[in-house]
This record gives C-alpha cells, structure tokens and sequence, in this order.
C-alpha cells in the first residue's frame, strides 16, 4: 500500500522475478487501507472513505486486480485468520454492522470463491459456510487466530474485567484460560498454540515479552526487556524455518528491532550497513528465509521498500514510498 502525491491509498504488486508492477488506485474519498495474502495468486483487500470510515472488504485476483469482487460493501470488517487448509476460506469479523446501527456481528468463515452477486452489499448465505459462536457471559472485545489461521482465542469483557478463552475446535467449545488479560497484555499465540506471546510490566523491570502456557497460566522467562517502553503495540516475527519467535520491532524513541535469530540479525546488519541512516524495517520474509523485504525510511529517504538477498548478498529498490520526492535534496 503506498499514497500517491494526491495522498490517496493505492495498491501495488510486484513481480519480483522481472519487479514488473500491477497496480489497483484508490479514487475520490476513497482509499486502499490494507491488504492480506489469501495464496500466491489472491488478495483481500480493505478501502475507507474520507480516511475514517471502514468500508467493506473485496477479493482480487493478481494479473486482473482491476476486476475485483465485493465481498461486502458497507460493514466494518477484520480479518481474523485465513486458514491454510482450506483454500479461498477467510474468518471475518463484523465490528460494526451497517445495517445495525454499528453494532457488532458475527464471526463468520466465507468461502472467496463464491459469490451471489458482484455488486452485493454484504456476503450472503451462499457466501458464508460457517458462524462461530462466542463463549457466554461477556461481550466479545476481540477474536484471535493460531498461526495456522484457524480460530484459536476469544476475548471477552464483563463487569469491567476482561477474560480469555480458548476454542476446542474438535468440541466446538470455549474454555476460559488461566491467563489474565487484566494484568498482561496478549499479543500472538506461539507457532506452538498451547502458548502465546504477552508483555508483563512490573516497576522493577520495566515491560518484558515472555511466553506464557494458556493451560496453566505459568509464565516463562523474559526474551527482552526494557524498563522504559511498553513493547505490546509492536509486531513479533515468526520463522516456520526455525519453528520459533525470531523477533520484535516496537517503538521507542524511534523504532527498534530486537532479533532472536542469527540469520534475522545477520539479515539486518547486512541492510543496516549498506543504509545507516535510514531506519530499516522488516516488512516480510520467504520461508525460506532467504529473501527479506524492508522499509527503509529516514531524514533524507521519505521511504522505499527494498529486497535482500541474503545469500548473495544484494540489495535492491522494489518501489519507492515517494517517488516524486525521492530525487529532491532536503
């Protein structure tokens, strides 16, 4: 996703073995917000209007991205996991419904592949092939996916205190874990689903991420520390490669990367060399890990994305954040 000079959110696709680009433009109030891999040859993508309001969620196939199809038109959608061993299947969470004055909704599995009409307002029962129900006893405050992008967590709030429960996808039940959404703030579950990822603060050492068992709610022994800055709202990285977490960028006073992994850090010393003035951000890696994509963005870079090779050792630009700035001096 990157702005053009009129500040409107657009969609590029790269292909990297030739970095021929394919393109789908936002127009008018409304922009391209986000997108998600549904496999190597669809996308999701989500648009808003006037840079405020959700609207809706479409399907694209690469190589005709301009035919696009509308899964709903209206509602304030997320997507919660898209599950690998169902090809074309998406969970999606109504936040706010449209046509009920902006309540929440369902949790529903759709199939992308079908659709009852191109125009449609919202997905229809042709579309969705299965609702979740959620754990009783509190409003649902979130929805959460394994790394597989099945269903796997919900969060609930009653009586101001939240509560976390876990699904049991052979029952089709929820039991609430012993893990307290209260005191620890919870990021993603483990490539092993019986743990997820949590940041803990105490006054004595400050934020920590540590590994905490849902079943028992025992909390392992912090990877990284910082007494000053809450790590919660960063992104962790996972290597299907080494079956583990590699690591974590959060915000300080500019953004830091803490690496886990060898590979991962040697990755980014090779970037953070050939670019010491720019702040350099992984966006995405193969799984493989042999190729990584970054941000690099800094004082004299408004932004570009560029692809390592890590094996050899090259780095090249994919695009440019500001392509109409970037030959200018500042």
């Amino acid at each position: 996703i990157y702005s053009d000079e009129h500040d409107t959110g657009n969609l590029l696709v790269f292909e990297l073995t030739n970095n021929k680009p394919q393109g789908l433009r936002g127009a008018g109030d409304f922009d391209i917000a986000a997108f998600h891999w549904l496999d190597d040859s669809h996308l999701l993508f989500n648009i808003t209007r006037e840079k405020i309001y959700s609207w809706g969620l479409y399907a694209a196939t690469i190589g005709s991205l301009q035919r696009f199809e509308t899964i709903n038109a209206y509602d304030a959608l997320k997507i919660i996991g898209i599950p690998r061993k169902r090809p074309g299947r998406v969970l999606v969470w109504t936040v706010q419904d449209a046509h009920d004055y902006g309540q929440p909704g369902e949790l529903n599995e759709l199939d992308t592949t079908r659709f009852s009409s191109r125009f449609g307002s919202s997905h229809t029962a042709d579309t969705i092939v299965r609702s979740y129900s959620p754990p009783k006893g509190g409003a649902v405050l979130d929805w959460l996916a394994n790394q597989d992008g099945e269903l796997a967590l919900c969060v609930t709030g009653a009586n101001g205190q939240a509560h976390l429960h876990r699904y049991q996808r052979e029952k089709r039940i929820w039991l609430e874990t012993k893990f307290s959404p209260n005191d620890n703030k919870p990021m993603e579950l483990d490539l092993d689903d019986r743990f997820i990822w949590v940041v803990t603060h105490t006054t004595q050492e400050g934020y920590a991420l540590r590994r905490c068992e849902l079943e028992s709610g025992k909390l392992e022994d912090p990877v990284c520390t910082d007494p000053h800055y809450d790590m919660s709202n960063g992104r962790l990285y996972f290597s299907e490669h080494e079956h583990r977490l590699v690591g974590i960028t959060y915000l300080q006073r500019k953004p830091l990367t803490v690496w886990f992994s060898k590979r991962f850090a040697s990755a980014q010393a090779t970037v953070d060399l050939h670019s010491p003035d720019t702040d350099n951000i992984l966006v995405g890696h193969d799984q493989a890990d042999e190729s990584f994509l970054y941000h690099l963005s800094g004082s004299q870079n408004p932004g570009s994305y560029e692809l390592l090779d890590l094996e050899k050792k090259t780095l090249r630009v994919i695009a440019h954040s500001a392509p109409w700035l970037k030959d200018h001096v500042f």
